[in-house]
């Protein structure tokens, strides 16, 4: 389940920072690797994007955020996930597993959504233990974008062209759309 977050090029885990390029794995420390996935068929999907920044990076990108964005954002949360009951988990089924099948706030089937985004925590390699994997349909990362202001949607459009490039028809298919590490 793991590997689902490695490299796509290298088929290996991250390594560095996207950011300040610190080594996970010498440091040992805290890393969020996003990843961006289009289903093309049943069978075949790829990553749009995908990233892995440290947890220091990751924080100092949360405090350009405006005070308003972030406050819409925990409101969306709080307002899609208060009444939410609580997901049981059958011993049988891998917890990880299952929480990777399905989008966190509206519940679709990853097999049902052409494009999604997931997330983990990692350190040293491993899942932590702190933070469970999800994932976010770009059904909710619409609804998200349309809470941000547009100094946060600038913040993150700047953030995209310089740690994560490609070509232009990306950069205008993702413009405005939150990286998910808010």
């Amino acid at each position: 389940m793991i590997d689902k977050f490695n490299n796509e090029l290298t088929e290996l885990p991250f390594e560095n920072c996207c950011v300040c390029d610190v080594n996970f794995q010498e440091s040992g420390t805290q890393y969020l690797v996003e990843k961006s996935i289009k289903r093309v068929s049943e069978s075949v999907s790829y990553s749009i994007y995908e990233y892995a920044i440290c947890w220091n990076c990751a924080q100092a990108f949360q405090q350009k955020i405006s005070v308003e964005s972030n406050a819409a954002i925990e409101l969306y949360f709080f307002n899609q996930l208060q009444n939410k009951e609580p997901k049981e988990f059958d011993e049988l089924i891998d917890p990880i597993e299952e929480a990777l099948s399905a989008c966190l706030v509206k519940g679709t089937s990853v097999e049902e959504m052409n494009e999604y985004v997931m997330c983990a925590v990692f350190r040293n390699g491993n899942f932590s233990f702190g933070a469970m994997p999800y994932v976010l349909s770009m059904e909710v990362l619409e609804e998200l974008s349309e809470q941000l202001s547009a100094e946060t949607k600038d913040e993150m459009d700047d953030f995209r062209k310089t740690y994560l490039g490609g070509p232009p028809e990306l950069e205008e298919l993702l413009k405005g759309k939150p990286v998910v590490f808010l």
